[in-house]
């Protein structure tokens, strides 16, 4: 840096600039020149710390869809357990709507027979 500095202070006086402002120039330029190298490094930095975040993320991911994978396929069986419990729930309430309707076609007969003893005289 000490070169570089020296460097842009005689570039300084040989373009005219008086000695005292060349030097600040030249410590200002090394300064400037200081702070763009801690800043790649910063920079390093945070782009490793990126890298290694977007690694964890794609873990948790990837371990995230393997959960919603696992309820997915419970929540699969679950249902069809639950359909075929509908269906047996749907052939017993069928039964007993077959029997309903032998039964009431029998009281209807049974009430025409009665009605018909009532209202017809027998010879």
């Amino acid at each position: 840096m000490a070169r570089a500095s020296a460097r842009v202070y005689e570039a300084f006086r040989a373009a005219g600039v008086p000695e005292q402002e060349a030097m600040r120039a030249a410590e200002e330029v090394a300064e400037g020149a200081g702070d763009a190298s801690g800043l790649k490094l910063e920079m390093a930095n945070l782009r490793s710390e990126l890298r290694q975040e977007m690694s964890d993320l794609r873990s948790e991911l990837k371990q995230d869809m393997g959960n919603v994978r696992r309820e997915m396929s419970d929540l699969r069986s679950e249902l069809k357990q639950d359909t075929g419990s509908l269906k047996q729930e749907m052939t017993t309430l069928a039964g007993r709507m077959t029997l309903l309707q032998w039964m009431i076609g029998a009281n209807t007969a049974l009430t025409l027979l009665v009605l018909g003893k009532l209202l017809l005289p027998i010879p």
